[in-house]
């Protein structure tokens, strides 16, 4: 099989700069989209969720190449469902004055986990499922995807400020949505010699002990 020219490697790597810092450059957008446009009270940590924003950019900005990275639709599809499922949430008023604290709590936490787990992963984070440096540092030591059980505190975190059946689905289709989206994420990943190594020594996927 014949290896591409340079000039041709040469053109994907442009056309891959140009498409990292396209999201670099939607990132800021969203991070000041949620600065003007979050909900404002004290229970919701719209800084932490600026703060992740305009990390996200930061590493898009001088992130690796992917080594491989199959765009398969359905793949596609259900990345974006698992990263937009929180829009779906009904803003109800608040819970009970015991509540609506707690579940402020618990989304900063997801919030704040996700930064350092980002942080960890550093220039081998990415949206769509992709083969980078694998990276088993930090919150890697303990579950194989700290960003996932992330997402699914700050849900949680939601749900116990706005408890509704209606939310409690909308939280419970967002956990099923990011297991799938693990799944053909590590069929992905473990092409590689690195993460089936990784796999064997961090047993649990996204909370120890558990799963």
């Amino acid at each position: 099989m014949a290896l591409p020219s340079a000039e041709l490697r040469a053109g994907l790597e442009i056309a891959r700069r140009k498409l990292d810092l396209l999201w670099a450059a939607l990132s800021v957008a969203l991070a000041l989209f949620t600065w003007r446009y979050a909900a404002r009270d004290p229970y919701t940590p719209v800084g932490l969720f600026v703060a992740l924003h305009l990390q996200c950019a930061a590493i898009f900005a001088v992130r690796r190449p992917a080594r491989r990275a199959p765009g398969r639709p359905l793949e596609i599809l259900v990345t974006l469902l698992s990263l937009n499922y929180f829009l779906a949430f009904e803003p109800v008023p608040a819970a009970a004055a015991a509540l609506a604290p707690l579940g402020g709590i618990v989304a900063a936490a997801g919030a704040l986990l996700t930064l350092v787990s980002v942080q960890c992963l550093g220039r081998s984070f990415a949206v769509f499922p992709s083969l980078r440096e694998v990276r088993t540092g930090g919150m890697y030591r303990f579950v194989r995807h700290p960003i996932y059980f992330s997402y699914a505190l700050t849900a949680a975190g939601i749900l116990l400020r706005h408890p509704t059946r209606y939310n409690a689905a909308v939280a419970l289709a967002g956990v099923a949505l990011m297991i799938w989206r693990l799944r053909f994420e590590e069929r992905l990943l473990a092409a590689d010699a690195a993460y089936r190594e990784y796999m064997a020594a961090v047993r649990y996927r996204l909370l120890p002990g558990v799963y």
